[in-house]
């Protein structure tokens, strides 16, 4: 639908704007599972929402964990054609 798809867009610019704030917070030390709990609603009835969702519960936790879990996340929301999920 109309809704989904405009709600995509929104989604991706959410992420891309929180990009600078995770790495500063990062970069102090913060823990990316911190900051990433408030992200999780953000694909919320949207294609890859479920994976994304457990890709940031299961790896935001581990010591170490960077922007590439993030990374992996929003990958999982994206289809085989490599499109955005609500870009059709």
């Amino acid at each position: 639908s109309r809704r989904r798809h405009t709600r995509s867009f929104h989604v991706t610019g959410v992420q891309t704007c929180a990009l600078p704030i995770l790495t500063r917070a990062l970069a102090a030390g913060v823990p990316l599972a911190r900051m990433t709990r408030h992200m999780l609603g953000l694909w919320h009835g949207q294609y890859g929402g479920r994976a994304f969702r457990r890709i940031l519960s299961t790896e935001a936790h581990l010591p170490g964990a960077g922007l590439e879990v993030l990374d992996r996340a929003v990958a999982a929301t994206r289809r085989r054609d490599g499109d955005l999920a609500a870009a059709e």
